[in-house]
Formats: C-alpha cells, sequence, structure tokens
C-alpha cells in the first residue's frame, strides 16, 4: 500500500515536471516565433526606409517594389502561420497534460473505492465466519447435551433390564426351590 501510493506522488511529481518543463518549452517557442516576426517585421521597415531614402535615380523599378512588398507579405503570412501552429501545438500538449491529470485522479479515486469494497468484502467475511462459528458451538453443545442425555438413558435402560432380568432369574429360582 505503501509503495503504491510512493509511486502515486512519484507520477506526480513526474506529470508536473513535465508539465514545467513543457511549459518553458512553450514560452520559449512563443518567444521565438515574437522574435522571428519582429525580426523580419523590422527588416521590411528597414528595407522600406532604405528604399525611400534612396534618390529616384537609384530607386528599385515599381515590379521589383511591388514583388518585394508581396514577398514580404507572403513571409509575415507564414511567419503568422508557423505562430498559429506552434499556439495549436501549445494547446494540444496542455490538453493532454489535463487530460493525463483527471485521468490520473480518476484512478486514484477508483483505487480509493475498489480498496474500501475489498475491506468491507473483508470485514463481512471475517463477521461471517465469526457467526458460523458461534453458530456451531452451539449447536455443537447442543448435541453434546443430547448425546450425554441419550447415553444416560441409554445407562439407565440397561440398569433397568439387567434388573429385570435378574428378578425374573430370583422369582425362577424360587419357583424351582418351592415346587
Amino acid at each position: 500500500r505503501n509503495y503504491e501510493a510512493e509511486q502515486q506522488l512519484t507520477l506526480k511529481k513526474k506529470v508536473t515536471e513535465i508539465a514545467a518543463q513543457h511549459k518553458i518549452e512553450r514560452d520559449r517557442e512563443i518567444e521565438k516565433a515574437i522574435e522571428n516576426m519582429d525580426a523580419e517585421a523590422q527588416a521590411g521597415r528597414k528595407e522600406l526606409q532604405d528604399a525611400i531614402r534612396q534618390p529616384l535615380s537609384r530607386r528599385r523599378n515599381k515590379e521589383q517594389y511591388e514583388g518585394e512588398l508581396k514577398e514580404l507579405a507572403e513571409t509575415e503570412q507564414a511567419t503568422l502561420r508557423r505562430y498559429q501552429e506552434a499556439q495549436a501545438r501549445i494547446r494540444q500538449t496542455e490538453d493532454k497534460s489535463r487530460a493525463d491529470e483527471v485521468r490520473t485522479s480518476c484512478e486514484e479515486a477508483w483505487r480509493g473505492k475498489v480498496d474500501a469494497l475489498r475491506k468491507e468484502m473483508e470485514d463481512m467475511r471475517k463477521t461471517h465466519d465469526e457467526q458460523m462459528h458461534q453458530l456451531y458451538a452451539k449447536e455443537s453443545a447442543k448435541n453434546q447435551e443430547k448425546i450425554l442425555m441419550l447415553e444416560q438413558k441409554l445407562q439407565q435402560q440397561r440398569k433397568d433390564f439387567l434388573k429385570h432380568k435378574l428378578e425374573l432369574l430370583v422369582v425362577d429360582d424360587y419357583d424351582g426351590c418351592i415346587g
């Protein structure tokens, strides 16, 4: 029982450690995604500022500029998508962690109920055994009393029979002496 409790405590500690570690990793992923988005946005801003600062003669043509803007928008979308995917993975891991905690809690509750029922059954069995022992002891005492009484009756009947037989013999002997 102590071993099982220790195992449960160890399991809880490990679940807590894993959840804490997962939270740290999740926070790192979020920070990394935010840093990447900030870096990409800053690079885009710098590029725009550089493009604005350059004199008209040195500025890129319109198609090239629009292509870069489109590429920047695609990069921003891809970064946002990666960020959302990371968030979804984090939520999924958190949900799994919560489900594991609930499952562990349910297992502990059921284990407690099963242990209580086992103890109740054992107590009932002991009570039944004691009651049966008492009943057999009573019956045995009654039977011993009956046996003793029957033995006494039998002995009395033997005595009466022998006495009667003796009386008959005495009467026969007396009749034989007289006759």
